[in-house]
């Protein structure tokens, strides 16, 4: 039984290193950017990327927000938007994969959710 457990333990072990490993090597970064262009305070903004869910709420007017996630494999985003009036906005967009980093930037106006991908500068 003793052994049982102990053996358990290592695969367990094992399985907990070699996804350290991955994640290190295969895993990138990415960073969504919300800007509130509307004339009203977003209540709720919900996105989905590579199976991780965030929620913002109450982003005034004018104000920007940002979230920071890792990107595990190809996925693309899905948003929905509701304003304090009550107004619903959705999007599906983009595309992420664990090869590259990724910085992209929504403006959510009070008609449409516009997207952007943001240029990273590797000059020094």
């Amino acid at each position: 039984m003793k052994k049982r457990i102990n053996t358990i333990f290592l695969i367990l072990l094992i399985i907990s290193v070699s996804f350290g490993i991955m994640s290190t090597y295969f895993c990138s970064t990415g960073v969504i950017l919300i800007v509130n262009k509307a004339n009203q305070q977003i209540q709720s903004f919900c996105i989905e990327v590579c199976n991780q869910s965030f929620k913002l709420e109450n982003i005034p007017k004018g104000a920007t927000q940002a979230v920071l996630y890792e990107i595990w494999g190809d996925s693309h985003y899905t948003i929905k938007t509701i304003f304090d009036s009550g107004k619903i906005l959705k999007l599906e967009s983009g595309y992420v994969t664990s090869s590259l980093d990724s910085v992209d930037r929504f403006n959510v106006e009070e008609d449409m959710i516009t997207h952007e991908f943001v240029q990273i500068s590797n000059a020094q």
